[in-house]
């Protein structure tokens, strides 16, 4: 894809759908996996919604340009699974623990 269609594809899911419905989900799965009240849930997701945004920016702006721009489409699902899991390892690194 054209650079221009790259930068338009990974701004909409870094700017759109993950700060709207990733982290809103994230957070709230992750506080009732950890047993926390709806408040201390909340309280964490207002905490660590702005740092894990930014290393997800950090991470997924320069993975999801060279998806769209470089990797061939057949090759794009293998490719964002194999950095999805790169992505989760670091999201629960920073992320995961309830305190």
């Amino acid at each position: 894809l054209a650079f221009a269609t790259a930068m338009e594809r990974t701004i909409l899911y870094q700017f759109g759908v993950v700060p709207f419905f990733y982290y809103p989900i994230f957070f709230t799965f992750t506080g009732f996996v950890q047993g926390l009240s709806l408040k201390e849930t909340f309280d964490r997701a207002r905490q660590g919604f702005l740092p894990c945004w930014a290393r997800n920016l950090l991470f997924w702006i320069p993975t999801q340009m060279v998806m769209f721009g470089l990797v061939a489409e057949k090759w794009q699902i293998p490719f964002v699974c194999v950095m999805g899991i790169l992505w989760s390892m670091i999201l629960s690194a920073f992320a995961g623990k309830a305190n």
